[in-house]
């Protein structure tokens, strides 16, 4: 079973890929998630549509984050939710900057991107679990 989310992951991952960076497609749950120019994240259900402005306040692209040296997406499960980290990459002469948020997509409610970032000096690293959940932490319903 574990082996078949592997291969499961890594096929969403090519189908995005081969779509290119324009509107690279996922599949969550319910959820579909597609990131087209400017980073308009546009997140459907069989129910709903929503439309989510570029969260990193500019006009400038961005993608899906991939777990460090490979191919598979930066996405957590989380209480029956998911959790998708989206990154912008600023690469400047011999360096390379990256700023992370977090697509929380609930089991019940509407999807958000979260307006807390996790900033990095590199970018080929990827956000942990913890920092996934700091992220979302102002999204969550409290208990």
């Amino acid at each position: 079973m574990k082996y078949f989310a592997l291969i499961a992951t890594i096929s969403i991952s090519n189908l995005a890929a081969a779509q290119g960076e324009v509107a690279a497609k996922w599949q969550l749950g319910q959820y579909a998630v597609s990131i087209g120019e400017k980073c308009v994240i546009t997140v459907s259900t069989p129910a709903s549509k929503e439309i989510i402005a570029n969260g990193f306040n500019n006009d400038k692209a961005c993608k899906v984050a991939y777990l460090a040296q490979t191919n598979i997406p930066n996405a957590y499960v989380i209480g029956g939710g998911h959790i998708l980290i989206v990154e912008q990459q600023t690469i400047q002469s011999k360096s390379c900057r990256r700023v992370s948020t977090a697509l929380y997509l609930p089991t019940d409610g509407q999807a958000a991107l979260s307006s807390a970032q996790i900033e990095s000096g590199n970018c080929d690293g990827h956000i942990e679990p913890n920092g996934a959940m700091y992220l979302i932490s102002a999204l969550q319903n409290p208990v």
